[in-house]
């Protein structure tokens, strides 16, 4: 690939650890957007661990406290009215977890591919403890996406990653969304959205820019689709999410799954996708849909990549995805993944580079920092921006490399010496603005 441009790395500044002011932020009073959940439901979760009856496993837990934001959110975007999602002087238990499942159901009912409503488990004392820590918090209009970023925060380390779920930092999906630059009336899916955090980008670039865009999502997480679809109800004005195998054959998913995941019908494509050979995927009915599932060698008297019949028997996801996102797109419709880098530079995944540059043209390389998804794995990756093309055009490759993050490998945030993230994503974004001014300014005068 050739590089137009190397270009972040690097910031000014004496960095150090971001500063904490106590055990954790004040409860956010009315009126006011919260910052951060996570001190809130740690709290809930350590309450009903130590006091709570018939649910004391974690995995457990979590589903709880995905109900009550599900409830909260419901709650915020309902019209008018008295709040519901609170503890009333002197009420009955009863009357508290009617009120709760009530919203639940609603939630449910407003929420594309959801199913029905399981009420709330909590025992009484635990669900009012619960509803009184999270009742004076307001979810609209925060400036980030607490929903994600606490759902993420309570996958203990038995859970985090062992479906190969490693969310994306803010500021990098923010990154891939400048790049992949949706434009008004785009369709625009996530096939791997988790918690709707890259959606959330894409939708805040295009509001920024007068743009209004279609968003879709598909999680075979059930439980990060629900997430999901009400975090960018509540944040983006809605998006379209179902839980389903993106990479599963259109017959084992139902109508709602075929028509969301339709070859050839959107504009963009923006995902960070399960990646890790230890979750390989198998089988011959799925394996088989894919080109990349096959058996490649290399020619070297030809110097190309020649596909077999033969299927591998276990394929690593991250291949199948760069398949499928490339599917899914339209002509000329771009796609932003997150990979590990192996994919960009080893030697044997050299039949995946040769089968995209056939049929796209990169635009942009970004190699990551390391400590980008640290703590939860230490797996070195890069960001690569494609436009499907039937007759790919060969442009120069916008190429940066960045070597801050914004935390360290701890997670800790890290600033400079006035306070501002050690951060050289915006940076990249700067570089690819400059690079795409020359490219039209270029093309202008051809």
């Amino acid at each position: 690939m050739a590089a137009a441009a190397t270009e972040g790395g690097g910031a000014s500044g004496e960095a150090m650890p971001a500063r904490k002011s106590g055990p954790g932020p004040e409860p956010a009073g009315a009126g006011e957007a919260v910052q951060t959940l996570v001190p809130d439901l740690e709290r809930i979760r350590a309450h009903v661990a130590a006091n709570g009856r018939g649910i004391t496993r974690d995995e457990a837990i979590l589903e709880e406290l995905t109900k009550l934001l599900h409830a909260k959110v419901q709650d915020e975007t309902r019209a008018g009215g008295e709040a519901a999602f609170c503890v009333r002087p002197d009420e009955p238990a009863a009357a508290l977890r009617r009120r709760i499942d009530d919203l639940l159901a609603a939630a449910a009912a407003g929420r594309s591919g959801g199913s029905e409503a399981a009420p709330i488990a909590l025992d009484d004392e635990c669900l009012a403890f619960a509803v009184a820590t999270l009742a004076d918090r307001q979810l609209r209009g925060a400036a980030r996406d607490v929903v994600g970023e606490a759902y993420e925060s309570l996958i203990f380390p038995s859970l985090r990653g062992g479906q190969g779920q490693f969310f994306t930092p803010k500021n990098v999906a923010r990154c891939i969304a400048e790049i992949v630059d949706v434009g008004d009336g785009a369709r625009v899916i996530d096939p791997a959205c988790g918690t709707g955090g890259f959606l959330l980008e894409v939708a805040g670039h295009a509001r920024a820019r007068g743009r209004e865009v279609a968003l879709h999502g598909v999680d075979k997480d059930a439980l990060l689709a629900r997430l999901a679809a009400d975090s960018l109800r509540l944040q983006a004005g809605g998006a379209a999410v179902i839980c389903a195998n993106s990479l599963s054959p259109p017959e084992a998913e139902g109508a709602e799954a075929r028509a969301l995941l339709a070859p050839g019908t959107y504009d963009a494509v923006i995902t960070n996708p399960p990646f890790g050979a230890k979750i390989p995927v198998s089988g011959e009915a799925l394996l088989g849909r894919y080109a990349l599932a096959r058996r490649w060698t290399f020619d070297r008297k030809g110097g190309r990549w020649r596909s077999g019949e033969a299927l591998r028997e276990r394929v690593p996801p991250q291949i199948l995805f760069v398949e499928r996102c490339l599917e899914l797109l339209k002509e000329g419709g771009r796609c932003g993944i997150v990979l590990p880098e192996g994919i960009l530079g080893n030697q044997g995944t050299g039949y995946v580079r040769q089968w995209l540059l056939e049929r796209a043209d990169v635009l942009a390389v970004i190699d990551c920092p390391v400590e980008t998804f640290m703590p939860h794995t230490t797996t070195k990756t890069a960001v690569i921006i494609f436009e499907r093309r039937a007759a790919p055009r060969r442009p120069a490759v916008f190429m940066a490399v960045a070597e801050r993050c914004g935390h360290d490998r701890r997670g800790t945030p890290i600033v400079d010496a006035r306070g501002r993230p050690v951060d050289d994503f915006p940076k990249v974004i700067d570089a690819w603005r400059r690079h795409r001014a020359g490219q039209e300014a270029s093309e202008g005068r051809a």
